[in-house]
């Protein structure tokens, strides 16, 4: 928690559809926006994806409902 008292996002980038996530919502700062960018299925989390998330986020042009961002996997 206090590694994240002076970051006020975490992007969240998984292999699966969430699990991991709920943990890093209870162990940020309070304030701290979490985001997930989840990979199901085995998909890899290659940077041409990943980037395009962490960009939008910077931005404040987050993709997706409730932080959630599902990339277009070819």
């Amino acid at each position: 928690m206090e590694a994240t008292k002076k970051v006020p996002r975490v992007l969240v980038v998984e292999m699966n559809t969430g699990q991991m996530v709920k943990d890093v919502k209870l162990s940020v700062a309070a304030g701290t926006e979490v985001y997930l960018l989840p990979f199901p299925g085995g998909a890899l989390p290659v940077p041409s994806l990943v980037l395009p998330k962490i960009k939008s986020i910077l931005k404040g042009m987050v993709c997706g409902a409730k932080g959630v961002f599902s990339p277009q996997l070819s």
